[in-house]
């Protein structure tokens, strides 16, 4: 589950109690906001997580000074994602002056993979790694013939009267010389649209 930002200080306490995992991690400070993007490059590839700057590795809140170049240069970074994806950013305010960053994104299935800088990064367990090449490749392919598609939206307002029935069969005998049509489909047309994986939960697609 991807954590919710913290507001507070007692908040962030309780997040931090969870310790690095999956979808959390923790950096001393935007000094390693580069290695950070990579890891919010890893979340955007899976379920979404967040990205602590201020925080030890131990989970010990160490918090940084946060000023106007801090947020140009996060906001600079964050423009290095392809394609394009959303990062929220949370200010954390603590004692003296210094405050924790939270870097969150959701996961974004239908247009990943995501790269930074050019890379591809996933996350496994509590360590963010370079995605391997077969896999982003997967992932391409995967983008490319999405469930997005507008071919697989539900067709609105239409419904099993609307359509040719025989029309339909005139289509399915066609598919069948050509051979890209094996085995039975049916005699309902509502058979037929489900065999051809023409409707999903009932609705015409």
């Amino acid at each position: 589950m991807i954590p919710k930002s913290p507001t507070n200080q007692k908040e962030l306490v309780r997040l931090l109690k969870q310790g690095e995992g999956p979808t959390l991690e923790f950096k001393r400070s935007t000094g390693e906001l580069k290695e950070g993007m990579r890891t919010l490059c890893a979340f955007l590839n899976g379920s979404g997580g967040m990205v602590l700057f201020g925080v030890r590795p131990e989970g010990t809140i160490e918090g940084q000074a946060v000023s106007d170049q801090t947020l140009r240069d996060v906001a600079q970074a964050a423009d290095r994602f392809e394609p394009p994806a959303h990062v929220s950013i949370h200010r954390i305010k603590l004692k003296a002056n210094r405050e924790v960053l939270a870097l969150s994104t959701d996961a974004a299935r239908d247009v990943r993979p995501f790269t930074y800088e050019g890379r591809a990064y996933e996350r496994v367990g509590s360590t963010t790694r370079r995605m391997p090449q077969a896999k982003y490749e997967r992932l391409l392919l995967d983008r490319a013939h999405g469930t997005r598609r507008w071919e697989n939206e539900p067709a609105e307002g239409v419904e099993l009267r609307d359509i040719d029935r025989d029309e339909l069969f005139r289509i399915v005998e066609g598919a069948k010389s050509a051979g890209r049509l094996i085995g039975p489909v049916g005699t309902r047309v509502a058979d037929v649209l489900d065999r051809l994986k023409l409707r999903r939960e009932g609705r015409i697609l």
